[in-house]
């Protein structure tokens, strides 16, 4: 499997449980929000932190919180695992840009 198949399936996944979540039943949408919750204080990886990110900056359901997007994706940008494409690097880019999906 190549990086780009790799980068490419793990998209799908989050577009995917963003889906789930703004369809889904209250029920299930905190079903979501807290497995990704869990996921992210158990073990903050880089991946774990953009899915949690994610689901908090996604509009439609009782736990979007933009302002806790924000210190999750801070989080992100400390990071030294990730491998940001320099656009993103970039001191112009925050992620106060991504207020809605």
């Amino acid at each position: 499997m190549t990086r780009t198949t790799t980068s490419a399936a793990l998209l799908t996944d989050y577009l995917q449980l963003l889906q789930k979540l703004v369809q889904g039943t209250p029920s299930e949408q905190a079903e979501i929000v807290a497995a990704a919750q869990h996921d992210y204080e158990t073990a903050p990886t880089p991946s774990r932190q953009l899915r949690f990110a994610l689901i908090l900056a996604t509009p439609g359901h009782p736990a979007t919180d933009l302002p806790g997007r924000s210190g999750c994706c801070a989080s992100l940008w400390q990071t030294r695992k990730c491998s940001w494409p320099a656009s993103a690097r970039s001191p112009s880019w925050n992620c106060s840009k991504l207020t809605t999906i």
